[in-house]
């Protein structure tokens, strides 16, 4: 499956992140077939619209609130280089704890009650789920 995420991705890096023009909601969560289920719920979700967090000289972070609550954030970078990416919880208004995930390997990537950081590789675009943790006290 990954395989086929990276080929269905590839027409979208080769289109969006070698101009300079500025990328859409679209181009972030393309409306497409995809094997991997998570990111086709991810890509037929468009409950709440999707809103650009930030945006910098080579790098900008979307963020899709999805109707479990969770939130996905689309990492782009179109540089050359690696980039770090910082990315706090309050700019897309979510508290407390929560769980990242990679949407096109499954793999977990922590939990954290403040921010998401990643180093993205160059002309990439990485889907990250991050779900709420429930409180222990709560339950």
């Amino acid at each position: 499956m990954r395989g086929v995420l990276a080929i269905s991705m590839l027409g979208l890096l080769a289109g969006c992140l070698v101009c300079d023009s500025p990328l859409t909601a679209q181009d972030v969560f393309p409306q497409a077939p995809y094997a991997n289920a998570e990111v086709a719920s991810i890509a037929a979700a468009g409950v709440v619209p999707d809103r650009l967090l930030q945006r910098g000289a080579a790098t900008e972070v979307w963020v899709r609130e999805m109707p479990n609550d969770d939130y996905v954030l689309a990492l782009v970078n179109r540089s050359a280089e690696s980039q770090d990416v910082r990315v706090p919880f309050a700019s897309f208004g979510s508290g407390g704890l929560l769980n990242a995930r990679d949407c096109a390997t499954g793999r977990a990537e922590g939990v954290s009650d403040s921010e998401y950081v990643a180093l993205l590789p160059p002309k990439t675009i990485r889907w990250v789920r991050l779900s709420v943790v429930p409180c222990a006290k709560c339950l």
